[in-house]
Protein backbone atom coordinates (compact mmCIF):
# COMPACT_ATOMS: atom_id res chain seq x y z
CA UNK A 1 0.00 0.00 0.00
CA UNK A 2 1.35 3.41 -1.23
CA UNK A 3 0.83 6.14 1.55
CA UNK A 4 1.67 10.19 0.55
CA UNK A 5 1.53 12.28 3.68
CA UNK A 6 1.43 16.10 2.38
CA UNK A 7 1.77 18.84 4.98
CA UNK A 8 -0.43 22.20 3.81
CA UNK A 9 1.09 24.94 5.12
CA UNK A 10 2.94 23.30 7.65
CA UNK A 11 5.89 20.94 7.87
CA UNK A 12 5.74 17.43 8.04
CA UNK A 13 8.49 15.06 9.50
CA UNK A 14 9.44 12.00 10.80
CA UNK A 15 7.36 11.87 14.21
CA UNK A 16 3.95 12.56 12.34
CA UNK A 17 5.37 10.21 9.38
CA UNK A 18 5.43 6.98 11.54
CA UNK A 19 2.64 8.10 13.46
CA UNK A 20 0.37 7.94 10.26
CA UNK A 21 1.67 4.40 9.55
CA UNK A 22 0.62 3.53 13.60
CA UNK A 23 -2.71 4.99 13.73
CA UNK A 24 -3.87 5.04 9.84
CA UNK A 25 -2.38 2.45 7.67
CA UNK A 26 -2.07 -0.62 10.30
CA UNK A 27 -5.81 -0.30 10.40
CA UNK A 28 -6.59 -0.20 6.98
CA UNK A 29 -4.20 -3.52 6.15
CA UNK A 30 -5.70 -5.60 8.26
CA UNK A 31 -8.95 -5.54 5.78
CA UNK A 32 -7.49 -4.30 2.60
CA UNK A 33 -3.83 -5.00 1.88
CA UNK A 34 -3.23 -4.30 -1.58
CA UNK A 35 -0.16 -3.14 -3.26
CA UNK A 36 -2.08 -0.93 -6.07
CA UNK A 37 -4.24 0.83 -2.95
CA UNK A 38 -3.15 4.33 -1.67
CA UNK A 39 -3.57 6.65 1.26
CA UNK A 40 -3.08 10.26 0.50
CA UNK A 41 -3.02 12.16 3.86
CA UNK A 42 -3.49 15.80 3.83
CA UNK A 43 -1.98 17.61 6.89
CA UNK A 44 -3.86 21.25 7.28
CA UNK A 45 -2.06 23.75 9.01
CA UNK A 46 -2.58 27.80 9.39
CA UNK A 47 0.53 29.54 9.23
CA UNK A 48 -1.24 31.88 12.12
CA UNK A 49 -2.47 30.24 14.81
CA UNK A 50 -6.08 31.30 15.92
CA UNK A 51 -8.24 30.11 18.21
CA UNK A 52 -11.03 29.03 15.55
CA UNK A 53 -8.74 27.81 13.58
CA UNK A 54 -8.08 23.93 13.98
CA UNK A 55 -5.12 21.96 12.59
CA UNK A 56 -6.74 19.25 9.84
CA UNK A 57 -6.47 15.91 8.72
CA UNK A 58 -7.68 14.80 5.09
CA UNK A 59 -7.49 11.04 4.62
CA UNK A 60 -8.79 9.42 0.84
CA UNK A 61 -8.20 6.08 -0.02
CA UNK A 62 -7.97 4.86 -3.50
CA UNK A 63 -8.95 1.35 -3.83
CA UNK A 64 -8.77 0.10 -7.73
CA UNK A 65 -12.04 -1.21 -8.69
CA UNK A 66 -14.00 0.64 -5.46
CA UNK A 67 -14.90 3.23 -4.29
CA UNK A 68 -12.56 6.12 -2.99
CA UNK A 69 -13.62 7.13 0.60
CA UNK A 70 -12.59 10.69 2.01
CA UNK A 71 -12.62 11.39 5.78
CA UNK A 72 -11.65 14.87 7.29
CA UNK A 73 -11.22 15.58 10.92
CA UNK A 74 -9.90 18.17 13.34
CA UNK A 75 -9.42 18.31 16.65
CA UNK A 76 -6.82 20.11 19.29
CA UNK A 77 -3.21 19.27 18.05
CA UNK A 78 -2.85 17.05 14.65
CA UNK A 79 -2.31 14.02 16.61
CA UNK A 80 -5.88 13.60 17.82
CA UNK A 81 -7.22 14.96 14.26
CA UNK A 82 -5.13 11.99 12.76
CA UNK A 83 -6.22 9.47 15.38
CA UNK A 84 -10.22 9.92 14.43
CA UNK A 85 -9.67 10.51 11.43
CA UNK A 86 -7.82 7.45 11.25
CA UNK A 87 -10.82 5.30 13.22
CA UNK A 88 -13.47 7.14 10.58
CA UNK A 89 -11.63 5.84 8.14
CA UNK A 90 -11.34 1.93 9.16
CA UNK A 91 -14.83 2.06 9.78
CA UNK A 92 -15.71 3.02 6.61
CA UNK A 93 -13.54 0.64 5.18
CA UNK A 94 -14.75 -2.20 6.80
CA UNK A 95 -18.32 -1.21 5.68
CA UNK A 96 -17.57 -0.69 2.44
CA UNK A 97 -15.87 -4.19 1.65
CA UNK A 98 -18.42 -5.78 3.64
CA UNK A 99 -21.08 -4.29 0.95
CA UNK A 100 -18.38 -5.61 -1.84
CA UNK A 101 -17.82 -9.04 -0.08
CA UNK A 102 -21.39 -9.60 0.97
CA UNK A 103 -24.01 -7.48 -1.32
CA UNK A 104 -26.17 -5.63 0.55
CA UNK A 105 -29.05 -7.70 1.03
CA UNK A 106 -27.37 -10.64 1.82
CA UNK A 107 -29.47 -11.66 5.03
CA UNK A 108 -32.80 -11.48 2.67
CA UNK A 109 -31.15 -13.83 0.06
CA UNK A 110 -30.24 -16.20 2.37
CA UNK A 111 -34.27 -16.62 4.29
CA UNK A 112 -35.33 -17.12 0.76
CA UNK A 113 -33.43 -20.04 -0.19
CA UNK A 114 -34.16 -21.77 3.38
CA UNK A 115 -38.01 -20.53 2.97
CA UNK A 116 -41.18 -23.16 2.35
CA UNK A 117 -43.70 -22.10 0.40
CA UNK A 118 -47.22 -23.28 1.39
CA UNK A 119 -49.95 -23.11 -1.35
CA UNK A 120 -52.39 -20.34 -0.62
CA UNK A 121 -50.28 -19.45 2.71
CA UNK A 122 -51.97 -22.06 4.53
CA UNK A 123 -50.23 -24.70 6.50
CA UNK A 124 -50.79 -28.47 6.06
CA UNK A 125 -52.54 -30.59 8.88
CA UNK A 126 -49.30 -32.64 9.10
CA UNK A 127 -46.66 -30.21 8.64
CA UNK A 128 -43.59 -32.72 8.41
CA UNK A 129 -44.71 -35.13 5.61
CA UNK A 130 -46.29 -32.28 3.51
CA UNK A 131 -44.04 -31.94 0.27
CA UNK A 132 -42.74 -28.74 -1.00
CA UNK A 133 -44.46 -26.69 -3.10
CA UNK A 134 -43.08 -26.31 -6.73
CA UNK A 135 -44.36 -24.14 -9.06
CA UNK A 136 -46.09 -24.94 -12.28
Amino acid sequence: MNVLVRGIQQEVDDAIRSFVERRVVSRIVRFYDSEAAEILVDLVGHPVPRRDLQPECRLTLFMPGLKTLHVAESGQDLRTAIDVAGDRLSVTCRRELERVRWGEHHRFRTRERTAVRFPNSELPPNFATYPLYEEP
